[in-house]
């Protein structure tokens, strides 16, 4: 893996991480009623975390199967939960507060 690599999986880490905070505050706000939230979005929050485990896992093995090594296997993984936290920040935020 060359530095920029690195830096690449690191930015998309980071970038994971600030979606995810986005998301669970604006899930928190929607369960206080300060935030429109469909009435489903519980619910829906399991799912898709069982939903995208499953899928990173699957990613992950599959990149370590074919022989990519670790690195490769680490971005695989983080794929499909950064598609996740990135479609539920864009819903959510288009949703705006329950004022």
């Amino acid at each position: 893996m060359n530095p920029l690599q690195l830096l690449q999986m690191n930015i998309d880490a980071a970038r994971i991480c600030i979606e995810a905070q986005s998301v669970i505050a604006m899930r928190l706000a929607g369960a206080f009623g300060a935030w429109n939230v469909p009435a489903n979005e519980n619910t829906r929050m399991v799912q898709e975390k069982q939903a995208a485990a499953i899928e990173a896992g699957q990613a992950a093995f599959w990149a370590l199967a074919r022989g990519q090594g670790a690195d490769r296997a680490v971005a695989a993984s983080m794929a499909p939960i950064g598609r996740r936290t990135k479609a539920n920040m864009k819903r959510l935020s288009r949703r705006g507060p329950g004022w």
